[in-house]
């Protein structure tokens, strides 16, 4: 079978929870794929050096230190470049894929879709609209039209967190009425837990948080007797898993890759994701409810809120909470189950 993988690729994200279901695939069945930006040169090096540049679409503008939905949409606007669907179509013709497997590249669902593909999704955010809060009730209308049509057109959609009510991703999904045909595999991860130290990932990824910022909350948690490591988009992704699993406790942007990997090595977080960016907050929440995270509002961060943070997420309660998540993720369970479902839309 031949199995083609079109990822977005707005951060690492997207690229990181699809690897270890691509090299599982790949194992039986012709895996290709196609992405941009630092999740192509991730795919690339990880193994598929042939992957393919899908054209961009698709992007966040910040207004000072939120989320700007009219700059969002030019900016979106202005990437889509004549031709894109050509090039869309002329890479799935040159593939021949019996499946394709979109995650995040919703254009390639629609494009894949009109060739006749079987497509499964794999998302943990269905409510596309989510970018447009309160802009005009024609563009969340037809925002929710879109994200409906990219469901009716997929065979299957993978959701790569904890079933419900366990969801951190829950604020962020809308079944549109088609449960049934939803797949919650569990957190897909190439990460395990490991002995704790005392070293500290701080890894706010394109989250918006200012240097100085990140720098404060860094300083504030050295201050407090512990080592820091600093991660960003260069960083060797193995090297970020292996101080991840050894952390006592992390600080994220509210990425859903990133909680599901804390989630697989028992490691509170503190969430600062970016003010108005309604995803990442909706993570946070969730992963707040379950009890592994404690979610600070970004534009409101002292070394105040960082020391009470960090003596919430250090505490005897939510250390235990990490460590009983960490025993239901089961993330080799994720990945095959979601390669098998990937193989049963054939």
């Amino acid at each position: 079978m031949r199995i083609h993988f079109m990822v977005n690729g707005m951060g690492l994200g997207h690229a990181k929870r699809d690897l270890p279901i691509m090299d599982k695939l790949s194992k039986r069945h012709y895996v290709s794929a196609s992405s941009y930006g630092l999740a192509l040169s991730l795919i690339r090096r990880s193994g598929y050096p042939g992957a393919s540049e899908l054209p961009e679409v698709g992007d966040i503008a910040l207004n000072k230190e939120t989320v700007s939905v009219s700059g969002s949409i030019l900016k979106s606007v202005r990437k889509l470049k004549p031709g894109f669907i050509n090039k869309i179509t002329a890479l799935l013709l040159k593939e021949r894929p019996d499946v394709v497997v979109v995650d995040g590249y919703l254009l390639g669902a629609l494009v894949a879709k009109l060739l006749g593909k079987r497509i499964v999704s794999i998302t943990n955010c269905t409510k596309v609209w989510y970018v447009f809060p309160k802009t005009h009730v024609i563009v969340e209308r037809g925002t929710d039209l879109f994200s409906k049509a990219i469901i009716d057109a997929s065979d299957i959609v993978i959701v790569p967190d904890l079933p419900p009510p366990f969801t951190v991703s829950a604020d962020n999904i809308d079944f549109f009425g088609q449960e049934r045909k939803f797949r919650f595999v569990g957190p897909v991860a190439n990460v395990m837990p490991g002995r704790k130290g005392d070293t500290v990932l701080v890894s706010m990824g394109g989250s918006g948080v200012a240097a100085d910022e990140a720098g404060l909350i860094a300083e504030t948690i050295r201050g407090l007797g512990y080592k820091v490591v600093l991660a960003d988009g260069k960083m060797d992704d193995a090297a970020v898993g292996r101080v991840l699993a050894r952390a006592p406790f992390a600080v994220f942007h509210g990425g859903h890759t990133s909680l599901m990997e804390a989630m697989c090595t028992a490691t509170p977080v503190i969430c600062i994701p970016l003010r108005g960016y309604t995803e990442r907050e909706n993570n946070a929440a969730g992963a707040a409810r379950l009890g592994f995270a404690l979610s600070l509002e970004d534009g409101w961060v002292d070394e105040r809120a960082v020391e009470l943070a960090v003596s919430a997420v250090t505490s005897r309660g939510m250390r235990e909470t990490a460590k009983r998540l960490c025993r239901l993720a089961k993330p080799r369970m994720a990945i095959r189950a979601a390669a098998e479902a990937i193989e049963g839309v054939a």
